[in-house]
């Protein structure tokens, strides 16, 4: 093996691997602040013009949690859109087991089972094929429909 062959193979090693890496980042923060955003939101709505801080930090750590499942297959919109329903399930299940006087005082239940539900889901819709390191062979739903929507209408006849 030449010098340049084994320069190009590192290069595309380590290329593939970072960009998976730098998605993953991108996505995960996208995703805790669409999970905030909707906690924000939430709780102004739910209290009357006051931040309850504790919904805050359930909805940023929804957020986190759903998107998880797929921050290195995810493009930095679907985090956000992720983040925001994961933290919109942790913060109405949080208000459910507060009605039926369920005790978690720091809403682990909330966030892991509400968010986690959703983050499975979105697996399913928003993944994508990813060539490099062969994380993913289909495509999800959302993927499948655009793709062939897409070649359907262009065709001219």
């Amino acid at each position: 093996m030449t010098s340049n062959e084994r320069y190009s193979f590192f290069a595309y090693m380590f290329s593939a691997k970072w960009k998976l890496a730098s998605r993953s980042a991108v996505a995960t923060l996208n995703g805790s602040i669409g999970g905030g955003i909707l906690a924000i939101a939430y709780s102004y709505i739910r209290d009357s013009e006051t931040l309850d801080i504790p919904i805050f930090v359930t909805g940023i750590r929804g957020g986190l949690v759903a998107v998880t499942g797929i921050c290195a297959l995810a493009r930095p919109w679907e985090g956000l859109v992720i983040g925001f329903l994961g933290g919109l399930f942790a913060c109405l299940l949080s208000d459910l087991m507060i009605k039926l006087r369920i005790d978690d005082p720091v809403n682990c239940v909330a966030t892991h089972a509400g968010s986690a539900v959703w983050g499975m889901i979105a697996v399913a819709l928003f993944v994508e094929k990813e060539k490099d390191e062969g994380f993913s062979h289909e495509e999800g739903l959302f993927k499948v429909i655009t793709i062939y929507d897409f070649q359907f209408t262009s065709r001219r006849f």
